[in-house]
């Protein structure tokens, strides 16, 4: 309580004092605080909104696509999202290179279900968060709930569904054979 008292006190004495707050605020950022240099690795994780965007995320090629359906209001959701940018990351493409052992061996997606309710509904995907994972030739291969505390269920699914890295998803710089000139 007297904390309180003090800190109304001094906000009073600021206020009325005609003393500017803005001389106590430092004009440029602290010396450790300098933006880095090096762009942050992203994953690319698709948004769904709507039955197009998932046929056409789904049909894209034989690699496991993978669809997080989620609710933006959901706490176990925003829990999970963190280990699926994550897995994301890890397995999926990234936008500007990097990225993990098993880069590129999986596709990522989010649908929201309040905005796809319908397309949720007929999937059968009504708990959140829930994974739908397919694959082209396969069809659906899983799914199922998956809070943050079964995302090894997501892993296992992912190591039995993806294919070994090979030549198609590598890019073309490194899967041409090397040429030894004479």
């Amino acid at each position: 309580m007297s904390l309180l008292i003090i800190q109304l006190i001094l906000v009073l004495i600021v206020l009325y004092s005609g003393i500017s707050v803005q001389s106590y605020i430092p004009s440029t950022p602290p010396p450790n605080r300098q933006p880095s240099s090096s762009p942050a690795i992203k994953s690319t994780i698709i948004d769904i909104t709507s039955p197009d965007d998932l046929q056409a995320f789904v049909v894209k090629d034989d690699r496991p696509a993978v669809i997080k359906v989620y609710s933006h209001w959901c706490r176990t959701c925003r829990q999970f999202d963190m280990r699926y940018k994550n897995l994301a990351l890890n397995w999926g493409e990234q936008n500007n290179g990097g990225g993990g052992i098993y880069s590129n061996r999986a596709r990522f997606a989010q649908m929201e279900y309040s905005a796809n309710e319908e397309i949720c509904k007929l999937l059968k995907a009504t708990k959140v968060p829930y994974i739908l994972i397919y694959k082209r030739s396969e069809g659906e291969v899983a799914r199922f709930a998956c809070p943050p505390s079964k995302m090894q269920l997501l892993i296992d699914a992912l190591h039995e569904h993806a294919s070994p890295l090979n030549d198609d998803l590598l890019p073309m710089s490194l899967s041409e054979e090397p040429t030894i000139e004479p």
